[in-house]
């Protein structure tokens, strides 16, 4: 297989006048900005020529390079900070009043998160809590959240967050609060930074063995570009509901991802397989949705709407309890017990 057949060109085609309609004139915020995902995002959005477009993010370096990058094409205004810090995130949203918010800053990495779950939850959930409460607070008309396949029947922490993320959105958006929630939930993002095909990469051009968790081992991708125009898409949606998922085609196995990798880099020499067994947290397959989920078409072929059943939990409660425990100080096995308890679709593998 090749490896343009793993992530095959697609044509997703976009309502580039309704974006346009969006965007415009209007002040957005892109937090976690320097990220794959979120750097993406700000070159896209800086083209549509917004009246300003604020770059968000905790990590300086990659927040520089995408400021030098679109600050060439709009007003830019590049802000370092943290989304766990409230009183920084009030003080920017009261200040320049984002109309439009894609809030894609995230920990994103299982093997990370399973052993700093107190971290994850702090920036994934209650970093999540503190920029929707101030988009609310200040009238913020758009909100999109970057969600993750992980979300769903989550087997670790990273997916367990971003589903109590999630759960709070969705309590959002069933109250007259002025702004339009969303979440846009997908799969493996091709090549991003840290991703398993770095990893590979890496591995083969150093000629060391490569590390394969588990021969049976898929994920669903999406290139970079492609997940950041659906994600656009999806915010011009309007009344189709709030929580959303691509059309990403079939699953790859990740063992055909090496073979096509090797091809592509033309490797002579004979590549070893070390197959490491699958990490803490990890799935033999991750899913878009629920299986009692109700699925619907939408304006758009390549969008899916998500109708949850009855998962929905008391998240507000469930917001206090375990604020009040994470940020007391307990081991990482007691915060996955938590969250567990907060949280029953999280089963731990």
């Amino acid at each position: 297989m090749e490896l343009a057949a793993i992530v095959p060109p697609q044509d997703y085609t976009i309502q580039a006048e309704e974006i346009q309609k969006l965007i415009t004139d209007k002040t957005v915020i892109v937090t976690g900005a320097g990220g794959s995902i979120g750097s993406e995002l700000c070159r896209k959005i800086a083209t549509y020529q917004p009246k300003k477009l604020i770059l968000f993010d905790v990590a300086e370096t990659p927040l520089h390079h995408i400021f030098l990058e679109t600050k060439l094409l709009t007003n830019v205004e590049c802000l370092l900070g943290d989304i766990r810090d409230e009183a920084l995130l009030t003080e920017i949203f009261s200040e320049l009043r984002p109309e439009i918010v894609f809030h894609a800053a995230a920990y994103k990495h299982v093997h990370i998160t399973e052993k700093n779950p107190s971290e994850a939850l702090k920036v994934n959930f209650f970093g999540t809590v503190n920029v929707c409460e101030v988009a609310k607070k200040y009238h913020t008309k758009h909100f999109v959240l970057i969600s993750s396949d992980k979300a769903v029947n989550p087997s670790n922490v990273m997916g367990a967050t971003k589903r109590l993320a999630e759960q709070y959105l969705l309590d959002l958006a069933k109250k007259e609060t002025g702004v339009e929630f969303k979440i846009v939930r997908f799969g493996n993002v091709f090549n991003s930074n840290g991703s398993v095909v770095e990893t590979f990469t890496n591995q083969l051009k150093n000629k060391q063995p490569i590390t394969l968790t588990h021969k049976a081992v898929e994920r669903y991708f999406i290139g970079i570009s492609d997940a950041c125009n659906l994600i656009l898409q999806t915010s011009i949606l309007k009344s189709e509901g709030n929580l959303f998922t691509f059309h990403m085609g079939k699953p790859v196995k990740i063992k055909e991802l090496i073979q096509a990798l090797i091809q592509e880099l033309q490797i002579q020499y004979t590549v070893e397989i070390q197959e490491i067994g699958l990490q803490e947290g990890e799935k033999l397959r991750e899913e878009l949705y629920e299986a009692d989920a109700k699925i619907e078409a939408t304006s758009h072929p390549k969008i899916i709407r998500i109708s949850e059943s009855n998962s929905q939990i008391d998240i507000k409660k469930t917001y206090e309890q375990l604020k009040d425990f994470t940020f007391e100080h307990h081991s990482p096995s007691e915060i996955k017990k938590a969250i567990h308890l907060a949280l029953k679709e999280f089963q731990t593998l």
